[in-house]
């Protein structure tokens, strides 16, 4: 120990040329690492959700829960398993062992969920299976409102949405929420339909036959086969008007002719508001181990140059901002640094020496 500090008070210069380099791989270390509120902590937990139009929570949980509970409570690493039913579907919550891997718990709940599929309704919607991620959470969330019709505001919505997919590679994926799904709501006359000798039940099937992709086969020509398909799935509404339901002599009787088609929305499932306008958000999850306050600020940057581009009664507002958090977190950090700094480089200053104290502080 003695013979290295011999040998480093031998070549003061080599000593603060490397002092000078730790100092500022050090600063710049600390402009560019990620930084975060909340470390990026991988929890072993998934839960299953199930989606049904129209059930109640009472045939959820018999019809659906309690199916995909037997199934899965032989699974082994299992520490506490936790369901819910409500109305439209429920949920089923599996927390395992720490360190137990998430992937392969995933392969292994997928083959549950498929042997219960059997005893499930047979019109429920496939259950997903998501994985607890404490970094996916929306990092930002951009809220839209203004006195304009609703279809405006969704379009400024998506396009924003886009926007910022595609600009920032930081951001992992940004969700609508608050914008109600397109319909097309048809009101049959029970007069025309009538006039035609036509039944509701008949036109129901007719629709239903012809809003699905069909394959042809394979075509062999000798240099090669490929496939054929007959594209019927509705595109627009004018494929749904036109479609024939039936035959009248050398003429045939559309859907135009016994309804009234219009484009609508399905009805709202709650409502967003914000300062007493109609409003949508878009909340911004980032990719893991990105710069969350970069990211911010790019986000923020495309919204503002979307922006000049809208109408002037369009209002923005910003919040669950992470990144405030973060400069009020780090404004701490340098002021506490900046105060340990001083009272060393002071307290050694009036003991060894301003030069001393100097290079105390350069290195805290």
């Amino acid at each position: 120990m003695k013979a290295f500090l011999a040998a480093a008070l031998s070549r003061k210069a080599a000593v603060l040329l490397v002092l000078a380099l730790s100092t500022l791989w050090g600063t710049m270390a600390y402009l560019n690492i990620a930084k975060e509120s909340t470390p990026d902590v991988k929890i072993p937990i998934l839960y299953i959700s199930a989606t049904h139009e129209g059930i109640s929570p009472e045939d959820s949980e018999r019809l659906i829960i309690r199916p995909l509970e037997q199934q899965l409570k032989s699974l082994d690493g299992v520490s506490e398993m936790r369901s819910t039913s409500f109305e439209g579907g429920g949920y089923v919550l599996l927390e395992f062992a720490s360190g137990y891997d998430i992937a392969q718990a995933r392969v292994r709940v997928r083959e549950k969920v498929d042997a219960a599929r059997a005893q499930l309704p047979a019109s429920l919607k496939d259950p997903t299976i998501n994985e607890v991620n404490l970094s996916l959470f929306p990092v930002l969330v951009i809220k839209l409102s203004g006195q304009l019709p609703a279809r405006a505001l969704y379009r400024l919505a998506r396009d924003l949405r886009d926007r910022v997919e595609t600009s920032v590679p930081a951001v992992l994926k940004a969700d609508i929420v608050g914008m109600r799904d397109d319909a097309v709501e048809i009101l049959i006359d029970p007069t025309r339909i009538q006039s035609h000798a036509l039944s509701f039940e008949s036109i129901m099937r007719t629709f239903t036959r012809n809003n699905q992709l069909i394959s042809a086969g394979n075509l062999d020509n000798g240099n090669g086969s490929f496939g054929i398909k007959v594209p019927s799935v509705f595109a627009t509404i004018a494929d749904i008007m036109s479609i024939p339901i039936a035959n009248n002599g050398d003429a045939s009787v559309r859907l135009t002719d016994v309804a009234d088609v219009r484009r609508t929305f399905k009805d709202p499932q709650g409502f967003a508001y914000d300062g007493g306008q109609p409003a949508v958000a878009i909340e911004v999850t980032k990719r893991t181990g990105e710069n969350l306050i970069e990211t911010i600020a790019s986000v923020k940057s495309i919204v503002a140059e979307q922006q000049q581009s809208w109408p002037a009664h369009v209002n923005v507002a910003f919040s669950h901002d992470q990144s405030k958090h973060i400069h009020e977190m780090l404004a701490e950090l340098q002021n506490s640094l900046i105060l340990a700094i001083i009272l060393v480089v002071g307290l050694l200053g009036l003991t060894l020496g301003w030069r001393q104290a100097l290079l105390v502080g350069i290195a805290v």
